[in-house]
């Protein structure tokens, strides 16, 4: 049942990357083409959280930002980006280190990822500009402030820099939370992907489990204030209070 499983998730990414290439070729404009990309990955993200077992529970749809928006969020496994993807329409910013990625990289890329090099601060100030030019067009970017995934044990510290760019783009933060509420300390590492981890002997774990339960809370939506320290600070205090830790026994 596992293989099955598991040729059913890589046919799924394998046709939306086909598709995704498709896009790329003949759509002409940048973020009309990301725009075009979103639809496939949407679309194939609801199909594999289906595959692979995730439930989600979506709290706070109240307090989701009216226009498109950066939004802001905890990072502990791949299963994050598909969540967010299913829930709303948008592009995501992940590091070069992602793109490098075997597998990972190469979906990143086919479904318009922006990629950012954070130990280059010359680079970094180029694709600040760029994710804002993106806001400004009408688009949702998902921003992982902590830079990486955590390991469940709480959130890691928020780096501000991608802040900059809701302010030059003047567009709303949306804050948000990501929760795994049955994954207890002993087999969070099934389902939790950070470190080291390789991502095809992940998932071939990740297939064994029978469902994984996730808890996506919208939390507050934050003026684009010109202080990006009060920003950061703001959204790691709202995402700590309602992130739940797994603490390894």
């Amino acid at each position: 049942m596992r293989l099955v499983r598991l040729l059913v998730v890589l046919g799924i990414i394998v046709t939306g990357m086909a598709e995704s290439l498709v896009v790329r070729l003949l759509v002409r404009g940048r973020w009309t083409r990301i725009r075009r990309q979103n639809l496939v990955s949407r679309r194939c993200a609801r199909l594999l959280l289906r595959v692979i077992g995730v439930t989600v529970r979506t709290e706070g749809r109240e307090d989701t930002a009216p226009g498109n928006c950066l939004i802001v969020a905890n990072h502990l496994s791949y299963i994050d980006l598909a969540v967010m993807m299913a829930a709303r329409r948008s592009c995501f910013v992940t590091s070069v280190e992602m793109r490098e990625t075997p597998g990972l990289g190469w979906v990143c890329a086919l479904v318009g990822c922006l990629f950012v090099e954070n130990r280059n601060w010359r680079r970094l100030r180029h694709e600040i500009q760029e994710v804002a030019a993106a806001l400004r067009d009408g688009l949702d970017v998902v921003v992982y402030p902590e830079a990486t995934s955590g390991n469940g044990d709480g959130v890691l510290p928020f780096h501000r820099a991608l802040f900059k760019s809701a302010v030059l783009a003047q567009r709303t933060v949306q804050v948000a939370c990501i929760n795994y509420p049955a994954v207890e300390g002993a087999d969070r590492d099934d389902v939790f992907w950070y470190g080291e981890m390789d991502f095809l002997p992940h998932l071939w774990r990740l297939l064994g489990r029978e469902r994984v339960e996730v808890v996506l809370s919208w939390l507050e939506v934050l003026p684009p204030d010109a202080d990006t320290r009060r920003l950061r600070d703001t959204s790691y205090e709202r995402v700590s209070a309602r992130f739940r830790p797994c603490v390894n026994a």
